[in-house]
């Protein structure tokens, strides 16, 4: 198979995940929070690192993220009182791409990069995150098909 045979270089995955966090083991200090109390305020989410992850073997494509989650809410108790909460933490998750755009053997782990196109928190009592991911592959030679000659990038 010669050179002009296979995709040299983009796109590998353009997927949308979900990922939900039930957040049942945060610490947010001594204050308990009575029965019936709500909670407002506002989630801000940072994805800190995505890092592509392939497996030839399984054939699969992963994306390993860490988020920081900071959180500044006020709790309203039922007799009206409020105290502001403000906390944050790390969050990692392993997503897997269902649908790839480019045949794994032409792929070079090294070459490939993580890009987070656009991601979105809603938080109720559970924490749901929307982020779009794609992973292309950078390469410096481009084949030019059409000559069967090769052209180097510069």
């Amino acid at each position: 198979m010669g050179l002009c045979d296979k995709s040299p270089e983009g796109l590998i995955c353009d997927e949308v995940f979900w990922i939900q966090d039930n957040e049942k083991e945060i610490y947010i200090g001594k204050r308990s929070i009575p029965p019936g109390s709500t909670i407002s305020g506002e989630v801000d989410l940072t994805v800190l690192e995505c890092e592509p992850v392939i497996s030839f073997h399984s054939n699969e494509v992963r994306a390993a993220l860490v988020f920081f989650i900071q959180k500044k809410l006020v709790v309203t108790t039922p007799k009206q009182e409020q105290y502001p909460l403000e906390f944050g933490f790390r969050v990692s998750r392993e997503v897997t791409f269902e649908k790839l755009s480019k045949d794994l053997r032409w792929v070079n782990p090294r070459d490939v990069r993580c890009n987070v196109v656009s991601i979105a928190a809603t938080f109720d009592e559970m924490l749901t995150i929307e982020i779009r991911i794609r992973l292309f592959q950078d390469i410096a030679v481009v084949p030019d098909c059409s000559t069967r000659k090769l052209r180097l990038k510069t």
